[in-house]
């Protein structure tokens, strides 16, 4: 299949998608993909934030609010430059990279993520344990226990992940 090239003997992916919600986990996990497997003739990384509608009226003024947000969130994401873990925009010392494509959507996180990766083709999904929702761990799925070998503790991740491992298709790299 055309998942990924070859380097020095190892299979690297040619197609990352990065879940990305502002968290600091999400910006370790852009980092540590980038330290992975960015560079010249390496993967081409897709940013995606989804957006989460709150409670009450949705309309098509509270949707694009939603997107505006999701892209200054991504807009104020740049890869590392120079050092290892470098820099950022919003104060992190970076510029914002067009080397990513950025993509915003509205609705429930974990099933958008497993859709967009679907849809891109992506090789693997890169996101953080935990994100910005704040709630407790939710109590985790047979197959997401089996999947993240059951252990790590209870509040180790949270339950955007635990439903991205559960139901992806695609191999879910947990970063940060």
């Amino acid at each position: 299949p055309a998942a990924g090239g070859r380097a020095g003997g190892h299979v690297r992916p040619r197609l990352l998608l990065v879940a990305l919600d502002g968290s600091p986990q999400s910006l370790r996990a852009l980092d540590g993909a980038h330290r992975l497997f960015g560079g010249a003739d390496t993967a081409r990384i897709s940013l995606l934030h989804v957006a989460v509608p709150a409670g009450g009226a949705y309309t098509p003024a509270a949707h694009e609010d939603l997107v505006r947000e999701g892209q200054l969130v991504l807009k104020s994401v740049a890869p590392p430059r120079g050092r290892a873990g470098g820099g950022r925009g919003a104060g992190g010392g970076g510029e914002p990279s067009a080397d990513y494509r950025r993509i915003v959507k509205v609705g429930e996180p974990a099933s958008v993520i497993v859709e967009t990766a679907n849809r891109l083709g992506v090789d693997a999904i890169v996101m953080g344990r935990r994100g910005l929702g704040g709630a407790r761990a939710a109590p985790m799925t047979a197959r997401a226990a089996a999947a993240s070998g059951g252990g790590g503790g209870p509040d180790s991740m949270g339950s955007v992940a635990r439903e991205v491992l559960a139901t992806a298709s695609k191999p879910v790299l947990f970063l940060g």
